[in-house]
C-alpha cells in the first residue's frame, strides 16, 4: 500500500513537472512572437516615416 502512495506521488510530481515545462515553453514562445511583432512594427514605421 505504501509503495502505491509513493508511485502516485511520483506520477503527480512528473505531471506537475511536464505542465511547468509546457507553461515555460508557451511563455517563451509568446515572448518571442511579441518581440518579432515589435521588430516588424518598428521596421514598418521606420520605412513609413521615410
Amino acid at each position: 500500500m505504501e509503495n502505491l502512495d509513493i508511485f502516485k506521488l511520483i506520477i503527480i510530481l512528473f505531471v506537475a513537472f511536464l505542465i511547468m515545462k509546457l507553461i515555460s515553453f508557451s511563455i517563451r514562445m509568446i515572448i518571442n512572437i511579441l518581440i518579432f511583432i515589435a521588430i516588424l512594427y518598428f521596421i514598418f514605421h521606420y520605412f513609413v516615416a521615410k
